[in-house]
């Protein structure tokens, strides 16, 4: 695996944050829906993220750096193990508030996948505040006598005559 380099990573971070800070550069970090790295400054979505030791400030809000939120961030195929109901709704928050979960082409559409994290993690998020109802329309049965003319006059209106 390959590791990040030493200059993109804070200096001042804790081990679970350069543990999967540093996991996430390899084959098994998230690219759609993790970290980005931008000259430096990390950003998540469209918010900015800094490091306190392990714990997370994204958007301003503190997170506490557990490895299973940091799992759910980082890594392609999550442990779901790892996290608790905590860490699933903080990371929810995380990636609504930081409009990670949207395609940056398209903000209506998920910026969604065939992974694992996209089936078992993003999509019932995305279903649950994203989706909308389908309407349903409901026609009436049409009549035979709804559909003919009663008469000549009816069809010479019928036909604009």
């Amino acid at each position: 695996m390959q590791a990040l380099p030493e200059g993109l990573l804070p200096t001042d971070i804790g081990q679970i944050a350069r543990k999967y800070l540093t996991d996430s550069y390899g084959m098994a970090g998230d690219k759609t829906f993790g970290f980005n790295n931008r000259g430096g400054e990390f950003f998540l979505g469209n918010a900015s993220v800094y490091f306190d030791g392990d714990d997370l400030i994204i958007d301003g809000n503190k997170y506490k750096g557990t490895k299973g939120l940091w799992g759910l961030i980082t890594m392609k195929k999550t442990v779901l193990g790892l996290a608790t109901e905590e860490n699933m709704r903080n990371y929810e928050q995380i990636m609504l508030n930081s409009e990670a979960i949207r395609n940056r082409k398209n903000p209506q559409r998920p910026a969604a996948n065939k992974g694992y994290k996209w089936q078992n993690v993003i999509r019932p998020m995305w279903n649950k505040y994203e989706k909308k109802p389908k309407k349903k329309v409901k026609r009436e049965a049409k009549k035979d006598s709804d559909l003919l003319p009663s008469g000549p006059n009816a069809l010479c209106e019928d036909l604009n005559c």
